[in-house]
């Protein structure tokens, strides 16, 4: 049995049930994922579909990030330079002494 998988309106693919069931208990897939297989009724949480097994101690799933945390750039640290972060110096912050 093959079963296609959705998430967030988005189709992830179609899976054998050893894919499925090695995702879910990877975290690939989640039990909340939307599944529709050959003869399903339609569009069903992933947990219900027939084979699919959940392990009693798999995590509950992560939140969401907040839409401006997703969306914040990365922060550059400078150019990089043999092994060094240019503008990175050594400090002292001791007076009257340097590095």
């Amino acid at each position: 049995m093959n079963i296609h998988i959705a998430r967030n309106n988005q189709q992830l693919g179609q899976f054998s049930l050893v894919e499925v069931n090695g995702g879910i208990a990877s975290g690939r897939f989640l039990p909340g994922d939307l599944a529709w297989w050959e003869g399903a009724p339609g569009w069903t949480r992933l947990d219900t579909a027939p084979g699919v097994v959940v392990p009693a101690n798999l995590p509950p799933p992560m939140p969401p990030l907040p839409a401006h945390a997703a969306a914040a750039p990365a922060k550059s640290g400078g150019s990089y330079t043999a092994g060094r972060n240019v503008g990175d110096e050594p400090r002292c912050n001791i007076p009257g002494h340097s590095l």
